[in-house]
């Protein structure tokens, strides 16, 4: 190695080394593509989605982070709408009317829904790189690219305020904490509607 070579070298270590300080000190979030997410641990709770199939065959199902099992059955009706989600199951609109979803695989039973309770979307705000990036408090929580005119349609935050879901454009559920931390997760495609469990 010549003289040349070993100064080309030593230039590419220093200025590696200063661009790793500079990451560490200012921080770095690459955007996720979410092609790129899998199914990884790392989060708890329970929560309830409906798929988006067509308006005769809409389904509910009912998730635990933490393992990604389906923690009760399959409920199916025509023009499902999801409303509320707590320690004695999962209440849904559809052809029979309100039904309460009990966790524990009993049949469905009738309910009322109380309207007020409806919690509306977080807001998102694009990032000056007009990627869709979900910005709460101040937070990048999530950078995400996609093609065309990929964004984010709706956000819902935990019960404690620590994680977020949030449904693309493309319909995949998504799941990333809210102080920008983490991996994010993929937990489900063809996806409509979402509610945390709000207490266990």
């Amino acid at each position: 190695m010549d003289v040349d070579e070993k100064t080309l070298s030593r230039t590419a270590i220093a200025i590696g080394l200063v661009a790793a300080a500079i990451m560490l000190a200012v921080g770095f979030r690459p955007v996720t593509n979410v092609a790129d997410l899998t199914p990884a641990g790392g989060y708890s709770g329970l929560i309830a989605y409906t798929d988006s199939g067509n308006l005769r065959d809409s389904c509910v199902r009912t998730v635990d982070l933490a393992t990604g099992d389906e923690v009760t059955k399959v409920y199916c009706s025509q023009y499902l709408y999801l409303y509320d989600f707590d320690s004695e199951g999962v209440v849904v609109d559809g052809d029979e009317g309100a039904r309460r979803l009990p966790l524990d695989g009993r049949d469905s039973v009738p309910t009322t829904i109380d309207f007020t309770d409806e919690e509306p979307p977080r807001p998102v705000y694009p990032g000056p790189d007009e990627e869709p990036t979900l910005v709460i408090d101040g937070v990048n929580v999530i950078e995400l690219s996609g093609p065309g005119d990929y964004g984010i349609d709706r956000v819902l935050t935990s019960p404690d305020d620590s994680l977020v879901l949030l449904v693309d454009s493309a319909q995949r559920l998504i799941i990333a904490r809210t102080d920008g931390t983490g991996t994010p997760m993929l937990i489900a495609e063809n996806v409509d509607d979402v509610r945390w469990q709000a207490d266990r």
